[in-house]
């Protein structure tokens, strides 16, 4: 949180709300798949080693790999989207101010 001369809260500039929007999202990407391709490794292991999975098991490897494509994208498009948008932005102002 920024404070300006007078004590009171200042906006924070177009820059930085996209800068912290790329800075959660683009690891969160990064998670996303590490977390979702671990327990897919995992099951997919395990289905080696039986040669069978029941239904249940193999619509939670379906539903798991759907989830970490589909996760991974979304958190990856956010990131880079606000990480254009901040480089924009601080283009268009120089420092990064609005």
């Amino acid at each position: 949180m920024q404070v300006n001369a007078h004590g009171s809260r200042a906006a924070l500039t177009d820059f930085q709300r996209y800068a912290i929007i790329f800075a959660l999202a683009a690891p969160a990407s990064v998670v996303t798949w590490l977390v979702f391709h671990g327990v897919f490794v995992n099951l997919s292991a395990t289905e080696k080693a039986m040669g069978y999975v029941d239904p249940l098991t193999q619509m939670g490897i379906d539903l798991g790999y759907i989830a970490m494509i589909g996760g991974t994208m979304v958190f990856a498009a956010i990131a880079l989207w606000a990480g254009v948008r901040a480089l924009v932005a601080r283009s268009r102002n120089g420092n990064g101010a609005s």
